[in-house]
């Protein structure tokens, strides 16, 4: 009975997951918001997310460290924007499977781009993967061993996860060959 309640909690887990309201750039506030505003608003837009409800997902720092590093546009007059708040959340989705390098390579192709066009195609994608995490869990509740069944789904999403990271990897170092070059340098200095 122990063991079938883990595979339903994780089941129920999915199906919230599956029916978050994740934001569209259609839904970001439309004014210029200071630095706590907009944590405030990407803590409560991600809160899905979270492990634990402690769980910090974006901090003032991280903010301040993608602004210097070019990954997200600098905020103009300490106000960040709709699109600062777009690059930011998709920064932190990005950084969540791909290097901080990256996925400012993303971010800056983005920006230069069109910033909502991405944040939604993401926002898409996500919410398509979301969605199929209920029907993959069916199967474990019918399983004889449910612990089980539940490891080696984890197992099996895990291996897709590295293989799609494998992927994406390689097509950014197919559009900025000088990013992968740069990657190479810091692999010999490291060695």
């Amino acid at each position: 009975m122990e063991q079938a309640s883990k595979a339903q909690q994780v089941l129920d887990m999915a199906q919230k997951l599956a029916g978050s309201q994740l934001p569209r750039h259609g839904d970001l506030p439309r004014i210029d918001l200071y630095m706590d505003q907009v944590l405030t608003y990407v803590d409560s837009s991600l809160a899905v997310f979270k492990r634990s409800s402690e769980d910090a997902l974006v901090t003032k720092a991280m903010v301040n460290n993608y602004s210097k590093s070019d990954i997200i546009p600098r905020p103009e007059r300490k106000k960040y924007a709709p699109e600062h708040v777009m690059a930011i959340m998709l920064a932190y989705h990005l950084k969540q499977t791909l290097a901080l390098q990256d996925a400012g390579a993303i971010l800056k192709y983005a920006q230069q781009d069109d910033m909502a066009s991405a944040y939604d195609l993401y926002i898409e994608y996500l919410k398509r993967e979301l969605e199929q995490g209920p029907d993959r869990l069916e199967s474990v509740l019918q399983a004889d061993e449910p612990d089980r069944a539940l490891v080696q789904l984890a197992i099996r999403l895990a291996a897709e996860a590295q293989a799609c990271r494998t992927l994406c990897e390689r097509i950014i170092d197919a559009l900025y060959p000088a990013q992968e070059s740069e990657k190479a340098h810091e692999r010999e200095r490291d060695e």
